[in-house]
């Protein structure tokens, strides 16, 4: 761990420092990501999402993440820093290249569909329903499931192909 408990500007600016030496740029990205995800770690239960330091370390993370780079499990971890701090639009973005490539686990579609669920105009997209129809074709009782209750709005249904969906695959006939 980089400090004990205690958040200690001096690295953050260390850190930055580093950018300016041999040390390639990727390992210092690399580098700064793990801090900001401490920081966070240390203070998520204490501070307030609007704290100046949470959103500084967000900010941050957001200036650093390369969306080429990520592979899937680390853009699902990332994403999920940003759903937490309700950043929805963000963490749709890291999520967002995996939606059209295949054989990506259910839980970084079901993250993505459920989401999307939460912005509005990404429910009309043709990646929320494609993940839709991931999430059917992986498990189908989790689909439908996600209907009940409080979990999705019938707002989603705005997108017709989704309701289409819903209907076929939900509706006892």
């Amino acid at each position: 761990m980089l400090w004990q408990n205690n958040y200690n500007p001096i690295y953050r600016k260390r850190i930055d420092r580093l950018y300016n030496t041999a040390l390639g740029v990727n390992f210092v990205d690399l580098l700064n990501i793990e801090l900001q995800y401490q920081i966070m770690g240390t203070y998520r239960d204490s501070l307030s999402y609007e704290h100046p330091l949470m959103v500084k370390t967000l900010t941050k993370m957001k200036e650093i993440i390369h969306f080429d780079e990520l592979n899937w499990e680390n853009a699902l971890k990332l994403a999920t820093i940003f759903i937490v701090h309700n950043d929805y639009e963000f963490a749709i973005r890291i999520l967002d290249p995996w939606v059209l490539k295949e054989n990506v686990p259910f839980e970084l579609i079901s993250t993505y569909f459920t989401v999307c669920s939460k912005v509005p105009d990404k429910t009309q997209s043709n990646n929320f329903f494609i993940a839709a129809e991931k999430v059917k074709n992986q498990d189908q009782k989790f689909f439908c499931d996600m209907f009940k209750g409080d979990k999705l709005s019938k707002q989603i249904f705005v997108n017709s192909k989704v309701k289409e969906l819903y209907c076929k695959t939900c509706i006892k006939k």
